[in-house]
């Protein structure tokens, strides 16, 4: 699509949603922030607009208030009551994995090579049984750029494919095998980590990429990365399973925030809360115009402000500082309500 007709998307504020694509919310940070707020409700407020999709992060062993195995149970329990459809996100860590950062749970350092594929795969296998009946799809690793479970999982030997191939060897045939990288270099990292697990035999059956403008690039940018990414994906659908936009470049606690200055906006909308909808609305048209893609997942959209811990995401929320909904709740399919609870 050319720039031109990109830039008109982003200023069509106003306009209907059209059909599609799959609209999912990452909400692991809530369980660690949800008695500060409780006059709000994002599952029930997701699935009210129309949401389709929730994504829920799990750490092995948690160093944190969020991402812990039973918190997501619960959310996952409440995510299928009302009617969505749950993504979890194993981050085969103790702590946050991305692209600068794969560390082994504590448990399973020391293992030798073998065993350790053995702990990974019962681990997965152990994760989709307990999750039986609440669970769609399971990521395996986020943002795996560099590979997994390093030093022993590296992209540069055979320690990612071989490690992620056990994984997949005894997961659960209905769940849906997501496999995540993020946007680096307009895709052509992720186009390359699929080729080499294909070339490795690893089954997996979506191609999940982060997307964010600060980090990655413009909309422009966007379009060829899923382009390319496709391409390498061949029958794969591919995700979005994370982006996202702020509605202000002001904060509402203590928490430094990821993003802050015009310039890491990459020329993309003002930071206001039409500007976010704006975002959002164009990324939308990316995906339906893109066959092989059909879901948009929103980060985080509902990490609020709050103290100890505060949050370094609130002005990239959903939901503004007054726990009020904002234009971009509209994209979605349904009647957006507001987030607070009856």
């Amino acid at each position: 699509m050319p720039v031109a007709l990109l830039l008109s998307a982003m200023l069509a504020v106003g306009s209907a949603p059209a059909a599609g694509p799959m609209w999912g919310a990452d909400l692991s940070s809530w369980p660690a922030i949800a008695d500060r707020h409780p006059g709000i409700d994002p599952v029930s407020a997701w699935a009210g607009a129309g949401g389709d999709w929730i994504r829920l992060r799990v750490f092995h062993t948690s160093r944190h208030e969020h991402g812990g195995r039973e918190q997501a149970h619960r959310l996952a329990t409440r995510a299928k009551r009302h009617g969505l459809k749950v993504l979890l996100a194993l981050h085969l860590s103790d702590t946050w994995a991305d692209p600068g950062r794969q560390e082994l749970p504590r448990a399973w350092r020391g293992l030798a090579p073998e065993v350790l594929a053995d702990s990974l795969a019962a681990y997965v296998a152990s994760i989709t049984a307990g999750f039986a009946g609440r669970v769609d799809a399971v990521q395996i690793g986020n943002e795996i750029d560099p590979g997994i479970l390093l030093p022993h999982g590296s992209f540069e030997s055979a320690g990612a494919t071989r490690l992620l191939r056990a994984a997949t060897a005894r997961s659960d045939s209905t769940t849906t095998i997501v496999m995540h990288v993020s946007g680096q270099a307009e895709g052509k990292v992720a186009a390359a980590r699929v080729t080499a697990l294909d070339a490795a035999g690893v089954h997996f059956d979506v191609v999940g990429l982060s997307w964010y403008p600060w980090w990655h690039g413009d909309l422009a940018a966007l379009r060829r990365a899923l382009d390319r990414v496709a391409r390498a994906a061949g029958e794969r659908r591919v995700w979005i399973v994370e982006t996202a936009y702020p509605f202000t470049l002001g904060w509402a606690d203590a928490e430094h925030n990821v993003v802050g200055t015009t310039e890491q906006l990459r020329n993309g909308p003002p930071a206001t809360p039409a500007g976010q909808r704006a975002w959002f609305a164009a990324v939308a048209d990316l995906v339906r115009a893109q066959p092989a893609t059909d879901a948009l997942f929103a980060w985080e959209p509902a990490w609020l402000a709050g103290s100890a811990p505060g949050s370094p995401w609130e002005n990239l929320a959903w939901i503004d500082f007054a726990g009020e909904r904002l234009p971009v709740w509209d994209l979605l399919s349904g009647v957006p309500p507001a987030p607070r609870k009856d």
